[in-house]
């Protein structure tokens, strides 16, 4: 695996990083040609920022190099469409195209700004051990002092 970020949250061993920093020259489609030279199994891009990035991604995949990369469309359909936009090819795409996915991240509420929820009678026999929070409204937060911190 060679995966190629701007930044790295978590280092794997056994994996060779590449950063990405177009300040000194390593641009997306720089490292990415790098990263191909040594023929890894699967190269893992932080992002297709470009079309030449695109292009050059779609290539990879066409030769049976498995890419994986992040997106940042709100959905699946519009990651192919991004994706298109890019590449310009249909063909191409479709060609190497095998998987989009997406995911949705709930938010995290503070406890200053959160109220319990209740729960029906037979979902909280279910949900045992669990328990159910929504955020307060920005007024109510705002009278009571909560989320100030």
């Amino acid at each position: 695996m060679s995966p190629a970020l701007k930044k790295c949250a978590y280092h794997v061993p056994d994996m060779t990083y590449m950063a990405v920093r177009p300040s000194n020259g390593m641009t997306w489609p720089r490292v990415l040609r790098m990263q191909l030279k040594h023929e890894p199994e699967v190269v893992i891009l932080g992002n297709i920022p470009d079309r030449e990035t695109a292009e050059i991604a779609i290539e990879a995949a066409n030769r049976q190099q498995l890419i994986l990369s992040g997106s940042r469309a709100d959905s699946a359909s519009l990651a192919v469409t991004q994706l298109l936009r890019l590449s310009g090819n249909p063909l191409d795409l479709a060609a190497s195209l095998r998987l989009v996915c997406t995911q949705r991240l709930a938010p995290r509420l503070c406890p200053d700004c959160r109220e319990a929820y209740p729960v029906e009678a037979g979902l909280q026999n279910r949900l045992a051990k669990c328990s159910a929070w929504t955020g307060l409204s920005y007024d109510t937060a705002a009278t009571t002092g909560a989320g100030s911190h």
